[in-house]
């Protein structure tokens, strides 16, 4: 079971030097998408789609207008004892390369990836969504788990 939950923030200033030096601009506009997966994650996974409540179809977000996927949080309810469990960014379907977030037994519950340099853009009617895949002996596979994609 997923929820997405999309929010625009026009902010009127950028959050950080190193963020305004990466992103020449007077305005960020952000797109925060969040997901997330209740029931648990099994072990042996590959490329597990996050959808929305009541909407099995529905794994992704149509992009209001064009931009760059900077971030991708992932948490886990639990700490990972074993194994591995990655999150990637997809653009219409497709795995995006370099934008990626991995819990294990040493980042155990939140781990964040950013990345400003890559060419992660997407267009105005794109749809971002993220998938999951754990190792064999990815475990506990009772956790519930978070993502949240952020984009610029």
């Amino acid at each position: 079971m997923g929820i997405i939950k999309t929010t625009q923030l026009n902010i009127t200033d950028a959050p950080s030097e190193t963020y305004h030096a990466a992103r020449r601009t007077d305005v960020l506009q952000k797109t925060v998408i969040h997901f997330q997966y209740i029931d648990g994650f099994a072990a042996n996974q590959t490329d597990v789609a996050i959808y929305k409540v009541g909407a099995n179809n529905f794994s992704d977000e149509y992009m209001p207008r064009a931009g760059q996927v900077a971030t991708v949080i992932i948490r886990s309810s639990s700490a990972v004892t074993a194994g591995t469990l990655t999150a990637t960014v997809t653009k219409n379907g497709t795995k995006m390369t370099g934008i990626l977030a991995q819990l294990n037994n040493t980042t155990k519950t939140l781990v964040d990836s950013q990345d400003y340099t890559t060419s992660n853009t997407y267009s105005a009617a794109d749809k971002i969504g993220i998938v999951f895949t754990s190792s064999s002996d990815f475990a506990p596979t009772t956790s519930d788990l978070e993502a949240t994609v952020i984009c610029i």
